[in-house]
């Protein structure tokens, strides 16, 4: 636990918390209109199973692909959230529930994009800024920076890509493997 945080709080805050207020808004919008949900690049890290060269997460390779598959479920997402609560999020620490959180909002992505076809869906990566959560972590970007990746998936993103994650520099990227700001945009 970090800062006195638990772990399962982590998990609700960051999945549960932002499932239910898209839930309770989708309804009140029209075609066109846009969903962002504010994801990490540690999503990437739970999903690879490492962050900082640091075991994350002790589910399997294979029952982490729920989450990059564009047709997962939310029964699906649910049983790798309830096999690492089950674990106590052993592997990795509070690390391992912020990453398997993001990445699991990321899947849900996926889901809401599938059932609201006329949205604009997508998850973002603001990328490591700058602020006393990261203080002693070299992060480097402004809070303005961090912005970059919200601003295009509220203003730029065309209706036929959602349900897709954009990295820092709005750039789209994989969930299952990194993808640094100016690489190539992840194309699958």
């Amino acid at each position: 636990m970090a800062h006195g945080v638990s772990s399962e709080s982590i998990v609700a805050t960051n999945f549960y918390g932002a499932k239910r207020v898209s839930d309770a808004f989708i309804p009140l919008l029209t075609v066109g209109g846009r969903v962002v949900n504010l994801g990490s690049g540690a999503a990437s890290s739970y999903v690879t199973g490492s962050m900082m060269g640091k075991p994350m997460g002790s589910c399997t390779a294979e029952e982490k692909e729920a989450l990059c598959d564009s047709l997962t479920t939310l029964d699906k997402i649910e049983t790798v959230l309830n096999r690492e609560k089950a674990d106590n999020y052993s592997v990795g620490e509070h690390w391992c529930a912020y990453g398997l959180s993001k990445a699991a909002l990321t899947a849900y992505t996926m889901v809401q994009a599938r059932e609201c076809p006329g949205l604009v869906v997508s998850v973002v990566s603001p990328g490591f800024i700058a602020t006393k959560m990261t203080a002693g972590f070299n992060a480097k970007l402004t809070p303005e920076q961090g912005t970059v990746s919200i601003r295009h998936a509220l203003f730029n993103v065309p209706i036929e890509k959602s349900g897709f994650y954009w990295g820092s520099d709005a750039k789209r990227s994989p969930l299952d493997c990194g993808r640094d700001p100016g690489e190539p945009e992840y194309d699958p």
